[in-house]
């Protein structure tokens, strides 16, 4: 056996085992159990992060996913924290040159962390921080290239947008919610 060839079995045992981890993760998520299913999806970044980049991206992404839906619905803080380190690690893994939609969901899906945890803190500074992700989602999430996903993000800006009026009492914020929401 050449080491080439082990090399090459190594990662594909790595990218099994990374998937039974991603499939226990689905059935997790399916449970409502969405913690768990986090903790899945970390394992299943862990046997992947240095065999195949776009799986490790994947993976983490959905861990930060599943980390902040748990926060959202426990009222837990702190897992929204970890799910914001999460998308700003995964984004890591992406350039918007060569993974364009993947790199603007993670943005946007980050912007949407960032507003949750700066709505619960009343933090001015996680709302601005929101704000530029959303931007940053934008620059890709075109209205005539992905319109259900610029929609998406629009709306996400608008919350922020919101959000940040209330926190700031800045009424120049609705202004530019309704706009985005337009």
């Amino acid at each position: 056996a050449t080491l080439d060839g082990l090399s090459g079995e190594l990662r594909g045992k790595r990218i099994a085992n990374a998937a039974i981890f991603a499939r226990s993760a689905e059935a997790a998520a399916l449970s409502f159990d969405y913690k768990g299913a986090a903790v899945d999806f970390a394992e299943a970044h862990d046997w992947v992060k240095d065999a195949d980049r776009n799986l490790a991206w994947r993976y983490q992404w959905s861990q930060a996913l599943w980390l902040a839906n748990h926060g959202e619905e426990s009222g837990d803080s702190g897992a929204i924290s970890q799910a914001i380190r999460l998308y700003e690690r995964s984004l890591g893994y992406l350039t918007p040159g060569r993974n364009p939609v993947d790199w603007a969901q993670t943005q946007n899906d980050l912007a949407v962390a960032l507003r949750k945890l700066g709505e619960i803190r009343g933090d001015a500074g996680l709302l601005q921080r929101a704000l530029a992700a959303n931007q940053q989602a934008l620059t890709v999430r075109s209205r005539t290239m992905l319109p259900a996903k610029w929609a998406d993000t629009q709306m996400n800006l608008g919350n922020v947008l919101a959000t940040l009026a209330a926190v700031t009492g800045d009424t120049s914020q609705l202004h530019s919610a309704i706009a985005a929401y337009q």
